[in-house]
């Protein structure tokens, strides 16, 4: 379906034809992403490494195994960001996509993928099932009397003098700006990054990568619209990205 990879077998060893290929074939998207021709040989190794059965899309039980993350909301929530809504699986170009994108964000930025995978839905807000629902991942079944969790939850939800909530839900900004001063916010999406990170090149290589990506972004070399274009070329029906604050995340589901 989609843009999935051919499902023939292939061997990892890539012959030299095979990687003139592929740096052929994805030319525009590798350039658009200032990535070199070694870097994005290897990410289709790993892309080749993860996706087991050979079809040409990442699954979700190939997605956790490689990462070796646990099956739970999070994981699964995080495995739709990589993906669009019209594959069964994360197709090459989305996984190099994401990975780059995931991987290259600094911490100011991180609270943008932390909302994403706490708004289970998709919606574009938290209500108060999502931030229940976070609070118990972060501080456990007893969050309700943890001194912290409550903060948390009333800073997030405005209430009214009588203490009825007066917000339908959180919006990305109100997250952000609420992370700023509760760290713990992005527990979980700092935990994914370091888990991607390491899995994929190594942490070091990353925090050399994101100080590139600033930079860019910083002179304007950097076109991330262009990016999202070249991601998206060839879909019937694209789930779409837009750019905050120089991140690039999926349009509400």
């Amino acid at each position: 379906m989609g843009s999935c990879l051919s499902s023939r077998k292939r061997s990892h060893a890539l012959s030299s034809a095979d990687e003139v290929e592929l740096l052929a074939q994805f030319k525009d998207l590798r350039m658009s992403m200032f990535l070199s021709e070694a870097d994005f040989i290897k990410l289709y190794r790993y892309f080749l490494d993860a996706n087991v059965n050979e079809n040409g899309c990442i699954n979700l039980t190939e997605f956790l195994g490689f990462f070796d993350l646990p099956r739970n909301r999070i994981s699964k929530r995080a495995f739709d960001m990589f993906r669009d809504d019209n594959e069964t699986g994360i197709t090459f170009k989305q996984w190099v996509f994401a990975i780059w994108n995931f991987c290259t964000t600094d911490s100011s930025a991180l609270s943008i993928f932390a909302f994403q995978l706490y708004d289970k839905t998709g919606k574009g807000t938290l209500d108060l099932d999502d931030i229940t629902h976070m609070l118990h991942e972060l501080f456990g079944r007893d969050y309700e009397s943890n001194p912290l969790a409550r903060e948390l939850m009333k800073s997030l939800l405005e209430t009214d003098y009588r203490g009825n909530r007066i917000t339908a839900g959180v919006t990305a900004g109100q997250f952000a700006k609420v992370a700023v001063r509760a760290r713990n916010l992005m527990y979980q999406a700092f935990k994914l990054q370091r888990a991607i990170q390491s899995k994929v090149f190594g942490i070091g290589h990353w925090a050399d990568k994101t100080l590139e990506r600033e930079e860019l972004q910083r002179t304007g070399g950097l076109n991330l619209q262009q990016v999202l274009d070249l991601v998206n070329a060839g879909r019937r029906r694209a789930q779409g990205h837009v750019v905050r604050g120089g991140v690039i995340m999926p349009y509400s589901r």
